[in-house]
């Protein structure tokens, strides 16, 4: 199977994920706490107005009309004057590594823009977004951003001019041409073919997470920097400890590359998927000089390449040797400019709810509802709610939920995600047509009714019913005596729970893995200390749940099955939806 993207069609190659599992229950979810809608916005930035914008449009081309809010090709209103042939540049390589610190930060060098996301999962955006969507924020987790990109620039040099229709059609009602030219025309085009990773070490604890970036060096703290030898063979070094979880996803866009190039596999280590990159590379690299050659041939005649538009740059309409004196000074103009900047701003806003949504169901309801029966019973609801006891009273809150926020393709089931789709579709179509009515331009998008019932959804699920996989580093179903349980949890870097981290894991004690008699040790407490003969175990069973401090009885010494627990607990605390 073969992947192409073109001119005309463009078609994405997302890459499976790698997941190089080191410990025995993985981490749940992420912590702490994201921006707000706003903040999100101002990381960013605005599309609005804006010269040099990234963009997931697969057919845009040299002199094609734009649409900035929502990077849309639209009609070509110039034509150029003169046969001066676009200049085509040199290809430019670079290969960096960096480390991510959040989202914004993450969508912003991906060249991700909320104000775009309503593409999704349309053109060359779905194979970027996964590396987005696999990104996990938290103390505990360490990621980096590994970016092998090759691109090259076609710029047009020659003079414009407005075509007849379009200088009439300016004449007779400027609006319907910003409407359907938009407010700039493209005057170069950046192609580009990328191998990207993200690669997420999860550890123990906050301070294991400092330690394990501060042995890559603080330079990559600063921004990114060359992705030599050395610091590959530093990342899969790191990848091999036994305290740490290493996941890498790879996606590859923009070349011609096969299922048989390894690095499309789902096997393999962090180092052999390194290995695979370094010599997938070489198949970009003659990709995409094979386009920019072609391009450099004849731009014009060119149809199909397979590198894959990353950026635009912009020009305005008045620049074009027969446009109106003043052009973007008309009241047309600023009319149209001002819409653009509202309605942005409401796009920014539902897109956040609708991203927080997506979220929700897809990292963490959804993987209970397709979890197996063993597999469930390693998940919990997130505090301030308090915990279950079973696996089926937590399936019952993920059905809950994903009746709210699951995906609502066609429009059947009244969720609390419909009306924010719906809401983004109305603006969405109204931009297209000029008209911009569905989004609410004079009013703060945050005080909507849709926007505030859907934000108290997203609340009440963070206060309620907010689901998470609990984190254990080692466990025995066999009954054992305390001091080899506390022994056990040392070996693996963590602790036993204390009674509040036992009843998380509730669950998992009621299966067979709390042992015989649903029974797990749990920290010494003053009130039940093991050097005073006192043995604290934690209960679940139907009939008994909670703390009890057992001693020894006639038949001989206490056991237990055993849990162990990261230093920061079973459940970190979630971020903010």
């Amino acid at each position: 199977m073969r992947f192409r993207s073109s001119a005309r069609l463009a078609s994405f190659a997302p890459l499976a994920v790698a997941g190089v599992t080191l410990v025995a229950c993985a981490g749940a979810h992420d912590e702490g706490p994201a921006p707000d809608v706003a903040e999100a916005s101002s990381e960013l930035g605005s599309r609005v107005g804006v010269d040099q914008l990234s963009t997931f449009e697969p057919a845009v081309s040299l002199l094609d009309g734009y649409e900035a809010t929502l990077d849309a090709r639209l009609t070509k209103c110039v034509d150029q004057v003169g046969d001066r042939a676009p200049l085509v540049g040199q290809v430019v390589q670079q290969t960096t590594i960096q480390l991510v610190k959040n989202e914004q930060e993450l969508t912003r060098d991906l060249g991700v823009d909320a104000s775009v996301t309503l593409k999704i999962p349309f053109g060359n955006v779905a194979g970027t977004l996964g590396i987005v969507r696999s990104f996990k924020e938290s103390r505990e987790h360490v990621n980096y951003l590994i970016q092998s990109v090759q691109s090259y620039r076609v710029t047009n040099l020659a003079p414009v001019a407005l075509t007849p229709a379009a200088r009439d059609m300016l004449d007779a009602s400027p609006s319907l041409f910003f409407t359907l030219c938009g407010d700039r025309y493209i005057t170069d085009v950046t192609y580009q073919a990328k191998i990207v990773a993200l690669l997420t070490f999860e550890t123990a604890s906050e301070e294991s997470a400092r330690t394990l970036k501060g042995e890559l060096g603080a330079n990559l703290e600063l921004g990114p920097i060359n992705a030599d030898t050395s610091i590959k063979t530093q990342l899969s070094n790191l990848a091999k400890r036994t305290d740490v979880t290493a996941r890498m996803n790879v996606v590859a866009q923009g070349f011609d590359v096969s299922a048989d190039d390894g690095v499309l596999g789902i096997s393999g280590n962090v180092e052999e998927k390194l290995a695979r990159m370094d010599a997938v590379t070489a198949k970009l690299a003659a990709s995409l000089r094979a386009d920019r050659d072609r391009d450099a041939q004849g731009y014009a005649t060119v149809t199909l390449r397979n590198a894959i538009p990353a950026a635009v740059g912009l020009a305005r309409y008045g620049y074009a040797t027969n446009a109106p004196a003043a052009l973007e000074a008309s009241e047309a103009f600023r009319t149209r400019r001002d819409k653009q900047r509202s309605a942005e701003r409401f796009l920014r806003a539902f897109a956040g709810l609708e991203s927080s949504m997506d979220r929700a169901y897809s990292d963490e309801i959804f993987p209970l509802l397709v979890a197996d029966a063993e597999a469930e019973r390693q998940y919990n609801v997130v505090p301030p709610a308090a915990p279950k006891r079973f696996a089926e009273e937590m399936r019952r809150v993920a059905e809950e939920w994903s009746g709210r926020f699951e995906p609502d393709a066609d429009g059947t089931r009244r969720s609390d995600r419909r009306p924010v789709q719906d809401a983004l579709a109305a603006c969405a179509e109204d931009i297209r047509f000029g008209t911009y009515e569905a989004c609410s331009l004079d009013k703060d998008p945050a005080t909507l009714p849709t926007y505030v019932g859907a934000r108290a959804a997203l609340d009440e699920y963070q206060r309620r019913g907010r689901i998470a996989k609990v984190r254990t580093t080692a466990a025995s179903a066999t009954e054992v005596p305390y001091p080899q349980a506390v022994e056990l949890c040392q070996r693996s870097n963590g602790r036993l729970p204390t009674v509040e981290e036992a009843n998380v894991l509730a669950p998992l004690v009621a299966g067979t893995a709390g042992g015989v008699n649903r029974t797990v040790w749990t920290a010494a407490a003053p009130n039940c200390d093991p050097s005073s003969g006192g043995f604290p175990t934690f209960v679940n069973t139907s009939l008994n749940n909670g703390a009890r401090c057992q001693s020894r009885s006639l038949f001989g010494e206490v056991r237990a099955a055993v849990f162990c627990v990261p230093q920061a607990g079973p459940l970190p605390k979630a971020s903010l939806l």
